[in-house]
């Protein structure tokens, strides 16, 4: 049995071990909650004070989720989630930085992070923002023609509405996409949704407002 203080944090039952800990002592606990703190601050127009709490969540990854028990399949789906997180609470972070005109040093890491993940199209619509922002805007038009061309490559779609709203933006050199003034509760790309789209979407279930992934076929007798 191991103790810490009075509690026991191992004990010894039938069939196996049982692991005691509070919520305050898992990492994962900690981590969803410092990200929807993160994210209220930067909803209600504080970005500093959103991206701090959003890379203290960060900080506590040291690799994939629950890496050490990868050959557990039941653990399979719980680590995809926390994967999923980890790299929401990455773009909420890109997102507050982008707000307090970090947009050049967001470049490389843009980057980085669309080489791992290249049919993420909020990450995209963050990098055109950044380009645009740092006087490259042909760059930002760019992203959007190589987007358009891998998203209907790879997967026969065109590019959401707000990613297509981005590029006519940028275009006419729209003066909302300059820095929001700070105070501001708009921190996210504009044009962005804050509504969550599969790539795939045989893996996630339709609504009312996935109308346009069907098609009608007419039967004329």
């Amino acid at each position: 049995m191991l103790r810490c203080g009075d509690d026991a944090l191992l004990v010894t039952q039938p069939g196996g071990y049982v692991l005691r800990v509070g919520p305050d002592q898992l990492d994962a606990v900690r981590f969803e909650s410092l990200l929807d703190e993160g994210r209220q601050l930067v909803a209600a127009g504080d970005p500093a004070s959103g991206t701090v709490r959003l890379r203290e969540a960060l900080a506590l990854w040291r690799g994939p989720a629950l890496a050490d028990l990868a050959v557990m399949e039941f653990l399979a789906p719980e680590a995809r989630r926390l994967d999923e997180l980890r790299l929401l609470a990455l773009m909420e972070r890109i997102d507050a930085d982008l707000a307090l005109d970090r947009h050049a040093e967001l470049i490389p890491e843009l980057e980085a992070l669309i080489a791992a993940e290249p049919l993420r199209e909020r990450l995209r619509q963050q990098q055109m923002l950044a380009l645009y922002r740092a006087d490259r805007r042909a760059d930002a038009l760019e992203v959007y023609r190589e987007t358009s061309a891998l998203l209907r490559e790879e997967l026969g779609l065109e590019p959401t509405r707000a990613l297509q709203d981005l590029e006519r933006m940028v275009l006419r050199q729209d003066e909302s996409l300059g820095v929001p003034r700070r105070g501001a509760a708009r921190t996210r790309p504009p044009g962005a949704s804050d509504r969550v789209v599969c790539p795939f979407k045989g893996l996630a279930s339709f609504d009312t407002g996935d109308a346009e992934y069907f098609c009608c076929a007419v039967r004329h007798e």
